[in-house]
């Protein structure tokens, strides 16, 4: 699939990253929403951050060495600014500090035997089932589609992103035709 963020000169990724630092300027506000399109200068919003300290975070992004140039930049012209991005690759920004996250727990085996009310437990389901129930409110589990929804959550190995993947995934095929999908090639999902 096509990264979310192109080349280190890619606009899209500049407009973003600035739209969404000029907006925490303009309201002071600790929470804030990317915006794309605009057209912003990071030296000028580094100037109206100041030396306010602030976190920005950065989430999923798919080409983390992409992002840096630009994350460089505002680093350059702030002294209280810290970058958090979440990402399977690094920024290669000195000083960066890695983070590796585990994969969430999946369903036990014996999880099957179990009547469904109480066989949900993992947190790997749980995530699934709360993305699916994101897109699809009428989505429901059964002791009848408990193997196939514990087949989707082993195929994602517990990776949040895959997960969110299959949640996607189990709205458009429907629960079944996603397991079987993924028993044929598990690797889908990636």
């Amino acid at each position: 699939h096509a990264p979310a963020w192109g080349g280190a000169g890619d606009p899209l990724l500049r407009a973003a990253l600035l739209a969404a630092l000029a907006e925490l300027a303009e309201r002071d506000r600790e929470i804030i929403v990317l915006r794309f399109g605009a057209d912003l200068d990071a030296t000028e919003i580094a100037k109206l951050l100041g030396d306010r300290p602030f976190l920005l975070i950065l989430d999923n992004v798919d080409d983390a060495r992409a992002a840096a140039p630009v994350i460089e930049e505002l680093l350059e012209h702030t002294t209280e600014t810290r970058v958090l991005v979440t990402s399977r690759e690094r920024t290669g920004i000195l000083g960066e500090t890695p983070y590796v996250l585990t994969p969430l727990e999946l369903p036990s085996a014996r999880a099957l035997q179990e009547p469904p009310e109480t066989a949900l437990g993992s947190a790997t389901d749980a995530l699934l089932i709360q993305r699916i129930l994101d897109i699809d409110t009428s989505f429901h589990t059964s002791a009848a589609t408990m193997e196939d929804l514990f087949a989707v959550c082993r195929a994602s190995d517990g990776l949040p992103r895959f997960i969110e993947a299959a949640a996607r995934a189990v709205c458009v095929l429907g629960l079944r035709e996603c397991a079987l999908a993924l028993r044929e090639e598990p690797t889908v999902l990636g």
